[in-house]
């Protein structure tokens, strides 16, 4: 086996200390230019949050990870996922969000962003850092049309969690603009789709952050018809048709 196969072996096994050994015994170049290695070496080490690991790579090549190098690691192979996608994709990640944001754009992936990843892993640490950053509230998931307040909105298995993202991304209000009324690919707003998981708690602060208008006086009926939906089968469903009709 090579030593660039070996390399290989070793970093998507996560085996960074023993790459590392390899890489500096042999007194190896991490050019990404050259090397498909170096691509890999950072995919892995972003997702399983060996920051140091990403450090030592940058010591061997400083050059390696600045804004313009460090978006563009993956040309050939994803071109539009920087080492800040992969990162998002696991809970708990803050310590190698907050190094990543050094370099990279949090706006900068093309397809998916990382506070989509992040509101979908319910990751209020890692959102609070991307929105820090600058993070757009009003991304698309430019496949699936889904937005994040309705992501947010949807966590049902964990309603404390899901009232601390949407007021989170609603913390944004006056800093960026964010629609509580826009669509999603389904046709729903997000306090729709928080009504129809009876979140009653998000429902309330998602009504007092909806600025008057005719679209969200419908925003409200049609939220109202959700929780009724859900008469016969939800124990919360009292107190969110009472929040609905004190609105409407």
């Amino acid at each position: 086996m090579n030593q660039e196969d070996e390399l290989q072996r070793l970093i998507i096994t996560a085996d960074f200390r023993e790459a590392e050994n390899l890489i500096r015994d042999n007194n190896l170049d991490v050019d990404v230019s050259r090397h498909g290695w170096v691509s890999t070496a950072a995919i892995f080490g972003a997702l399983n949050g060996d920051v140091e690991f990403l450090e030592f790579l940058g010591e061997r090549d400083p050059t390696l990870f600045n804004r313009r190098r460090l978006q563009t690691l993956l040309v050939g192979t994803y071109p539009d996922r920087s080492l800040l996608y992969y990162a998002s994709k696991t809970v708990g990640q803050i310590r190698m969000i907050n190094y990543l944001l050094q370099f990279c754009d949090c706006n900068g992936d093309s397809r998916i962003s990382p506070l989509v990843q992040a509101v979908r892993t319910g990751d209020s640490f890692m959102v609070q850092a991307l929105l820090k950053d600058g993070a757009t509230v009003n991304e698309n998931e430019r496949m699936q049309s889904v937005l994040l307040l309705q992501i947010a909105s949807a966590r049902q298995k964990d309603p404390h969690n899901a009232l601390e993202i949407v007021s989170l991304l609603l913390s944004q209000t006056g800093k960026q603009r964010v629609h509580t009324n826009q669509l999603d690919g389904n046709m729903e707003t997000a306090l729709v789709v928080a009504a129809r998981h009876n979140l009653v708690d998000v429902a309330a602060v998602l009504i007092y952050n909806t600025p008057p208008s005719d679209d969200s006086v419908r925003d409200r009926l049609l939220a109202f018809e959700q929780a009724k939906k859900q008469q016969l089968t939800n124990p919360v469903f009292t107190g969110m048709i009472k929040l609905l009709e004190i609105q409407t």
